[in-house]
């Protein structure tokens, strides 16, 4: 199976250590092949291309599953870093990883949002906030600086309520008083939080302070409206909200991602930016990976690729008869047999899958 690769700039001089293909599988440029300098580098670096995952894996690329689970570790531990200890070294190192696991292979990083549950709640949900704003961000009017502000603002927007986060998250109760004051005033204590341990960039503390505002006035903490609200707090408001929308709760299934994005598209969830919105929906497309659909043969599959006008790529997890297959087996939409028929709302405890397979990282 052919995996994204973004080939490094410590090849130049050294022989490339897999073939290269094109998205279409023709073969580019051999393993072995020499890159004699930074011009022919930068060609190889111009255009998506593409490695067989066994090469990739003897070569010793980490596939992005066990990158965004040690990113996951490391952001699980910074809500016990003491006052007075610095913290934006610790979270730039989280938003370059994420950067980074979203340029080497944006389905399985979007994937692994989606379906891996190793993490609690409050871990995975800033991290797949944070894949989704940098995804969305990279079409936006931000420069580089300010891009890795947004996702430093989106892993550490609720810093200060991990444990309440966990702990709602697999809760049928109503809040209680004291958790919805814990709740109302998360932003102001996540600010104060990050300011204790020496940030101070303004454009991670505004949308961190204002990432539950929303244009039209109806948001908190300071009911804010309009363009008192920073491009970063919407970019990181608008992800907050999708990305929990399509999350399963114990109090209800999961929105599938196409209606939780035409909800917010569509003005269902008010005071959204109508622009964000949409490059948000463009971006996360109809079948995002990681979306698990019915086929006609009644197996269930998991989207692999969908990428923009291109064609949707499958494989298969259940028979018809809901046992797991032993080993995912990809499934061609364009066919009668194996075309969509439905979406299947994820389950944690029966969707269990081998990310690294189901991608193709390991055989």
């Amino acid at each position: 199976m052919l995996r994204p690769v973004k080939p490094g700039y410590d090849l130049v001089g050294h022989a490339l250590p897999w073939d290269v293909y094109d998205r279409h599988g023709v073969l580019l440029m051999a393993r072995g092949t020499a890159v004699a300098d930074a011009a022919m580098l930068a060609r190889l670096r111009s255009r998506p291309v593409y490695a067989r995952a066994d090469e990739l894996s003897a070569a010793g690329v980490v596939s992005p599953f066990t990158r965004l689970r040690e990113l996951a570790a490391s952001l699980a531990a910074l809500p016990d870093l003491p006052q007075g200890q610095a913290v934006t070294p610790r979270v730039t190192l989280l938003a370059e990883g994420i950067a980074e696991s979203l340029l080497a292979d944006p389905d399985a990083s979007l994937g692994w949002a989606a379906l891996d549950r190793e993490s609690p709640y409050s871990v995975r949900h800033a991290m797949a906030v944070a894949l989704v704003c940098e995804l969305v961000g990279r079409q936006l009017p931000l420069d580089p600086p300010e891009q890795r502000s947004v996702l430093a603002a989106a892993l550490t927007m609720n810093v200060s309520m991990h444990a309440l986060q966990d702990r709602l998250f697999g809760s049928r109760e109503p809040l209680s008083d004291a958790e919805r004051v814990a709740v109302d005033t998360h932003p102001e204590r996540s600010v104060a939080w990050l300011r204790a341990r020496g940030v101070e960039d303004p454009h991670w503390i505004d949308a961190v302070a204002a990432h539950h505002e929303r244009l039209d006035g109806s948001g908190y903490p300071d009911a804010l409206a309009g363009s008192a609200i920073g491009l970063a707090a919407r970019l990181v408001g608008l992800a907050d909200v999708y990305c929990a929308t399509v999350a399963e709760r114990q109090h209800r299934p999961p929105r599938l991602p196409a209606v939780a994005a035409n909800d917010i598209l569509l003005g269902r969830r008010r005071g959204f930016d109508p622009l964000l919105a949409g490059v948000l929906t463009r971006s996360m497309g109809g079948h995002p990976p990681g979306t698990l659909v019915r086929l006609a043969n009644g197996e269930v599959a998991v989207v692999i690729r969908n990428p923009p006008g291109g064609a949707v790529s499958l494989m298969a997890v259940l028979t018809a008869e809901g046992e797991a297959h032993p080993l995912p087996a990809a499934r061609d939409p364009s066919r009668l047999a194996t075309a969509i028929r439905g979406y299947v709302a994820f389950d944690p405890l029966r969707h269990r899958f081998d990310l690294d397979r189901v991608w193709g990282y390991r055989d």
